[in-house]
């Protein structure tokens, strides 16, 4: 009883008379519905899927089911052409999604390179952070955190090695101080180095 506007809806009795029908057919489309599309079930089958023109002649599918004690037939009835439009219709929205997840996934691909180079760069960076080699400098990142991160290290390693330059020199200084004092030659006043 709930069928689409163009669908057809029919029941026949055993003898395959028409009994029932949609609610929503017009006068004009009253006799039988199918066409000769009930001719073309088999008597001996209980369910049948068949292609045909309906009796206004457009090219349809009839799905045909026969229930086991009534003998009844029951018909839906559905013209090619709507079946058509339903899968166009299916086919953009498939074509659509499929665009719309490839896309995303190329640009997830694309952001997951960036931000593997710039974590890699960064762990370089790390890894040179506190040793006497030159640390390497950062290429930018087009992902702007990954620059800041960069600069906040650069600038942690900057000041870390001024600060072990100042060590060593008070270091050495101190060293110097206490050789003058065993030598005896410390008259207490500053010594420049």
């Amino acid at each position: 009883q709930k069928l689409p506007p163009h669908w057809t809806g029919v029941v026949y009795d055993g003898r395959r008379v028409q009994i029932a029908r949609n609610t929503k057919i017009s006068e004009s489309r009253r006799g039988d519905l199918t066409g000769r599309l009930i001719d073309r079930f088999p008597a001996n089958s209980n369910a049948a899927w068949i292609e045909g023109p309906n009796r206004a002649g457009e090219d349809s599918y009839g799905a045909f089911m026969k229930a086991p004690l009534s003998k009844y037939y029951v018909a839906i009835i559905l013209p090619k052409s709507e079946l058509k439009k339903s899968w166009l219709g299916s086919i953009w929205v498939v074509l659509v999604v499929s665009f719309l997840g490839l896309t995303t996934a190329l640009l997830t691909l694309r952001y997951g390179r960036r931000l593997s180079e710039g974590t890699q760069s960064l762990i370089n960076l790390a890894r040179d952070i506190g040793t006497d080699k030159p640390f390497k400098t950062v290429d930018p990142n087009p992902i702007a955190e990954i620059n800041l991160i960069a600069d906040a290290m650069i600038d942690t390693a900057e000041s870390l090695k001024r600060s072990h330059s100042e060590r060593d020199r008070y270091e050495a200084e101190l060293k110097e101080s206490e050789r003058r004092k065993d030598d005896g030659s410390d008259d207490g006043a500053p010594h420049q180095p």
